[in-house]
Formats: structure tokens, sequence, C-alpha cells
């Protein structure tokens, strides 16, 4: 029973990861010494302390008694202790952990907090198992077989990498990037690091890259990542920045550099020339989102009719939707129609009620 209730062993693991937090904490980053200091002090130590006194009563109580174990008042005072160990244990060891996110670029401390957050959490799945499988009553027999079939629990459970994301100024920005490298990542069956770092990850988050040249200039993003996943990254920049009010920086034009005019003009100006958005694009060096972004502020004024830019069944019906349905924001209307509408064809469409 004594060892039922002794959480000693979680001890090690949890000084481990403080010890390794600060010894690097300069190349660590998330939310991880404040949880493990709570299952420090408020779980285990709380805990071990508890089942010191727990076991005096138990010895106290079982004197002059033969079996224990077919004592009512016994089995009653285990129930209240295990009820009360399995609470405790999962608001301050079970939640914390599960909050707990980190993310360095060392990949030796990467290892080696993940090799102890894997002993911590199959501890906690391990001894949880154990406590709630004797609430009902508590025999030794019984919990050798709990205990025996806890330990083959742990195959079943997949490692989950922790990761990070609470410092970033645009934590909505970082998920949607990270969704979708994770997309990518089961996709072609890579780790997610192979489509691209958690540093490319803050680099974009940081600089905001619109077009193929300035995502190539965030660290690890080299002309073949690019090619695979630069377009879906760029649209999903795009479309942060432009519902959150972000001016994004545009590369300076080198094929075409008019006297006069600015970089909208160049794209009209490449447009009636008989270039498609797409050639444009290219011509440019900057993202398809970004061509049709510049070509929708010449909606209101006349010279581009919004048919030009997409089929004029789809601008009917998506103009009839934004003049029935109400939202606060371009991003809001987004989630309440259709996908076939892509945010693109809602800002050009919003640009030609402007009119």
């Amino acid at each position: 029973m004594q060892d039922l209730f002794n959480f000693y062993t979680f001890l090690y693991p949890v000084k481990r990861l403080i010890d390794i937090y600060y010894k690097n904490k300069n190349s660590i980053k998330g939310n991880l010494i404040t949880p493990l200091t709570t299952i420090k002090e408020e779980g285990i130590t709380k805990l071990l302390q508890v089942n010191n006194d727990f076991t005096f009563q138990i010895k106290e109580l079982s004197v002059d008694i033969t079996n224990p174990e077919d004592n009512i008042i016994i089995q009653e005072r285990i129930k209240k202790a295990l009820e009360y160990f399995i609470k405790h244990a999962e608001t301050y060891i079970k939640i914390p952990l599960d909050e707990l996110t980190f993310a360095t670029e060392n990949k030796e401390v990467d290892k080696d907090i993940q090799k102890q957050l894997n002993q911590m959490e199959e501890l906690v799945t391990n001894k949880l198992y154990c406590l709630n499988g004797l609430i009902e009553g508590f025999s030794t027999i019984k919990y050798l077989e709990i205990r025996a079939k806890a330990v083959l629990q742990k195959s079943k459970v997949p490692a989950v990498k922790k990761e990070y994301a609470d410092t970033t100024e645009h934590p909505v920005l970082f998920s949607k990037l990270r969704k979708l490298r994770s997309v990518f990542a089961e996709n072609e069956d890579v780790p997610h690091f192979q489509i691209f770092t958690q540093k490319s990850l803050y680099g974009m988050c940081e600089l905001f890259p619109v077009t193929t040249k300035q995502l190539r200039a965030i660290n690890g993003m080299g002309k073949i990542r690019v090619q695979k996943y630069g377009q879906d990254i760029l649209e999903i920049i795009i479309e942060y920045c432009a519902n959150n009010t972000i001016e994004p920086k545009e590369d300076t034009p080198e094929k075409i550099k008019p006297k006069k005019g600015n970089t909208q003009e160049i794209s009209l100006k490449l447009f009636k020339n008989g270039l498609t958005v797409s050639d444009i694009a290219t011509e440019r060096g900057l993202a398809k989102g970004t061509i049709e972004g510049h070509l929708a502020k010449f909606i209101p004024t006349g010279d581009i009719k919004i048919t030009e830019l997409i089929p004029e069944d789809k601008y009917l019906e998506l103009k009839k939707i934004m003049t029935t349905i109400k939202f606060d924001s371009l991003s809001e209307l987004k989630n309440k129609i259709d996908d076939k509408f892509s945010y693109n064809d809602i800002r050009l469409v919003a640009r030609d009620i402007e009119r």
C-alpha cells in the first residue's frame, strides 16, 4: 500500500527538468518553469507529506487487526485517501504537465527535455491508472494486478512532442502556420522540422514575408522549401496581415522601374498589357494574393472591372451574400460562407461594393 501512494519517483525527472531549464534558459522558450514548479512544490512535495501522515494513520488503525484489508473502517479510510490523491495528482501534476510547452533549437537539450517529459507522462499515467482502479476496494493482490496492467498501457499511448507558441506576439498566425506544417508533415510522412523549423516559424511571425524573395530570407527557408510550401505559407501571412491592419513590406521592383507611379500601378500596367495575375506575380516576384490586392484597389476607380478578376456568376453570388449577411470583419465572413470563396474573392467584391 505504501508504494501505491508514494510519489517519490516523480521527483527525479522534475528536478532534472528544472536543472536543464536554468542551465539553458537563454536557448529555451515556452511555458516550462512555472508548470514544473507547481508540479514539484504543490503536487509531489505535498503528496509526499500527506502520504507520510496517511501511512502513520493506517499503521495505528491496523494495530490489533489480523487482516486490515477486511476491515470496513480501514477500507473507508483508504477510499478517502484514493479520492484525495487522484484529485490532487490531476490538479497539481497532470494538468500543469499538459499545459507545459517549450521549444529550443539545441538538439541535445530538446532530446533531454523530451526524455524527462516522457518519463513524467508515463509515471502520471501509471499512477492514476492504479489509483482509479482501486477506488471500489483495496487489496494487495488487486493492486499488483492493476500495476502490471498499468505498465502495459504505456505502449498504447504515443509520446507527444510539446511545442511552444506563447511568447510570440502573433500566436494566431503562429498556430495557423504550425497547423499548415503539420498537414504537410502528415501528408509526406516526415518529421515536422523537415517541412520548416521552429526558428523559421518564429521568423515568419516576426517579419511577415509576403513575397517569395522575403520568404527565402527567413532562416532555414531555402529554394526547395519555398517552391514546395511557399504559396500556402504566403497566403496565410497575407490574410493575417490584412485582417490585423499590418502593412507588409514589399520588394522594390527590379525589372520595371518607371519614373512615376507606385507598386499598385506597376501591377495595373502589366495587367492592362495582357499579363495574367499569375504572370504578374512571377514577373515581379510577388505572391499571387499580393497582385490581386494591388488590382483590387483599381476596382472602385473603374480602371478594372471586377469580372476581369473573378467569374461573373461567382461575383454575383458572393455580392448577394455580402449584402445580406451581417459580419464585422472579412475573416468573420470567410468563416460563415462556402469554402469555394477565397479570401481574395471576398476582398475583390468588397472593393466593388465600395464604389
